[in-house]
Order: C-alpha cells, then structure tokens, then sequence
C-alpha cells in the first residue's frame, strides 16, 4: 500500500493550478483540462514529490477514501489526506477521482472551521477545475467563496489573491473588470509580480483596453523577457487591435 508514501510525501498548496497556462488559451479558445497542464507558471519554482514517479492503481486511491471514510473525525488526518491526494492530481494528471476529493476536502474544512486556508485554498482549486471541466457558474461561485475566505485570513498572500481574481477571469460569463481590480491590488503592493501581470494583461484585452494592455505587457517583458505567456499575449493583443479597427 502506497498510501502512506503519499499522505507524508506533500502537503503543499495547489493555488497555482488555477492560473497555469490558461493564458495562452483563453481568448476565443478552448481550454485544455486544466489538470492536463504540464508546465503551470506560477508553480515552476515549485519541486514535484520525490513520489510523484509513484502511481496509484485504482483500487488503492479507493482505499484511501475508504480510510478517510472510517476517520471521518480525525481533522489531520483528512487535511494530510486531502492535500496529498490533490497534489497526486495534478502530477498524474487525473481527475477521475475530484469528486470525492471534493467530499473529502469538504469535511477537512468542516473539521477546521473554515480556518485553515491550506483547506480552503486547494478545495478552491478543486472546485475551479471542475468548473472548467463542467462550465458550470455555482462551481465557479464556489470555488470564489472558498478563495475569499483564504484571502480574509491571509490578506497579504499573493498566491491566493491571484486564484481569487481567475475566478472572475475564467469564469462563464467571464467578469474581467472584477478581476482587474482585485489585480491592480495585487500591483500595488507589488509591481513586480510577474503573474498578476500577465493575468492583467489578459483582462485587459477581454476589456478592450488594448492601449493599457499593450503597457502592461511591456512591463511584464521587462520583468522576464521569456516568459512563455509572452507571444501568446502578443498574439491576442494584435488580434483584438485588428478587430477593433475593423
């Protein structure tokens, strides 16, 4: 049984699943199942498990809830759980076992008062993934509700500020204008946050500011020259400029 290796391998956040490289798909486009993503920009300083070679047959990720099941109050036990199996997620690139996860993660942040926002944060992204996949508004309100709750006990954390402004950016119907304000926040205590940016820079295009947009996305060449949302970013402002002169 592998479940231990992954219970005590990683409990970190999963916040940068959200933004990952849905840039370069959002305009007009289709977007890839966000747990398909293989290189997601705000997690490429982030090291993968020594375990994450390690696959789980379907019958061990069944026992795994079953042993959530049978430990339903025991609060470490079904946040280490939780996040371990969310982190397993996206490293293999599996999201046939999120709804579970979701009930599983739910009674971790019942059993933690909605306080703990490593909880709050990585059931958000769960959420916000099958939003994607379902293109449904009440995930995408849900996974937004879970986000701000994270940012009320944790105002100064960019990481989650930036999942709490995606969900007004990727929703359906999207709500760009939202998402630039609580960006600009972002900004404003750190100009040089390079995500934020380029998440910016794709509002503002949403938005039609294309003269804003084009300053933005300077600054955010400015900041990292090869940054790989770079072209695509280019590629959509250009777009969006022909479309308006037409």
């Amino acid at each position: 049984m592998k479940i231990g290796v992954l219970i005590y391998g990683f409990f970190g956040l999963l916040i940068g699943l959200v933004i990952g490289f849905w840039i370069a798909n959002s305009v007009n486009r289709n977007f890839p199942p966000p747990l398909v993503n293989q290189n997601p920009i705000s997690l490429q300083q982030t090291k993968a498990p020594e375990n994450s070679g390690e696959k789980l047959s379907p019958d061990e990720i069944k026992a795994a809830f079953a042993a959530a099941e049978n430990r339903k109050e025991d609060a470490v036990f079904q946040k280490n759980l939780g996040l371990a199996l969310s982190r397993y997620a996206k490293v293999q690139s599996d999201s046939s076992f999120l709804p579970e996860l979701i009930t599983l993660l739910e009674r971790a942040n019942r059993l933690s008062n909605e306080k703990d926002t490593d909880i709050l944060t990585t059931l958000g992204d769960v959420y916000f993934i099958q939003a994607r996949e379902k293109s449904e508004a009440g995930l995408y309100e849900k996974a937004r509700s879970l986000y701000q709750s994270a940012v009320r006990l944790r105002p100064d954390n960019a990481d989650i500020k930036r999942a709490y402004a995606s969900t007004f950016l990727f929703s359906k119907p999207a709500k760009p204008e939202a998402a630039i304000t609580e960006l600009n926040s972002i900004l404003k205590q750190n100009p040089s946050d390079e995500d934020a940016l380029q998440l910016l820079v794709l509002a503002l295009i949403q938005t039609n500011k294309v003269e804003i947009a084009g300053q933005k996305l300077s600054e955010l060449k400015k900041i990292n020259p090869d940054n790989p949302a770079v072209p695509d970013l280019e590629a959509q402002l250009t777009q969006n400029k022909i479309n308006l002169n037409r």
